[in-house]
């Protein structure tokens, strides 16, 4: 199914469907790390936290949902 025809239908461009669609320039693929097991993700954005430690914006799918969520940096790394 073509992305124009998802939006149409008022469905977003989910990663298993669309797993080469970036939402944004800086949007980059990534591994997400989900009850033990590394999961294709797309981190949308970096944070810094009051601990000084990073965490991610990623969206990622568990059990066939689309979940967006703020991950640690040690639950993520590069595709």
């Amino acid at each position: 199914m073509a992305l124009s025809v998802a939006l149409a239908d008022g469905r977003g461009a989910c990663i298993p469907c669309f797993p080469a669609f970036r939402p944004s320039a800086d949007a980059k693929p990534c591994r997400v790390l989900v009850a033990g097991n590394w999961v294709p993700g797309l981190l949308t954005q970096w944070r810094r936290g009051p601990d000084r430690r990073w965490s991610g914006v990623v969206t990622y799918v568990v059990d066939g949902e689309q979940v967006t969520g703020v991950k640690d940096q040690a639950e993520l790394r590069p595709a």
